[in-house]
């Protein structure tokens, strides 16, 4: 019985982990508008969600003690604990991107006019 006890246990805190990760949807996400600049953290990104205007480059700055990588429809970037990668769309749309590395560590740059 104690055994059972410590899976149940177990799997409770895994699922309250997972869903601490995770946050609310990238659709739940105020952009935050102008922001050009995102620091990749352990486990999130901050600001998750951010708005600009064709052309403007986005800069990604690492400052974590776990290695994580970016990975988008237009790029992947290597496992890295510090270091910046920029990057910039020209046509409007809604760019998400990952770290592959942790799940849950999600991200968009949203381009608009």
């Amino acid at each position: 019985m104690l055994k059972r006890s410590g899976v149940v246990v177990f799997g409770v805190v895994v699922v309250a982990v997972l869903a601490a990760c995770t946050g609310p949807s990238l659709d739940e996400i105020e952009p935050v508008v102008g922001a050009a600049e995102i620091t990749v953290k352990d486990d999130y990104f901050e600001p998750r969600v951010v708005q600009v205007t064709p052309g403007t480059t986005i800069t990604w700055t690492w400052d974590a003690r776990r290695g994580h990588d970016l990975a988008a429809n237009d790029f992947t970037t290597p496992v890295q604990r510090e270091g910046t990668f920029e990057y910039s769309w020209d046509e409007p749309g809604i760019y998400n991107f990952i770290c592959r590395l942790h799940a849950g560590m999600t991200g968009r740059v949203i381009v608009a006019e």
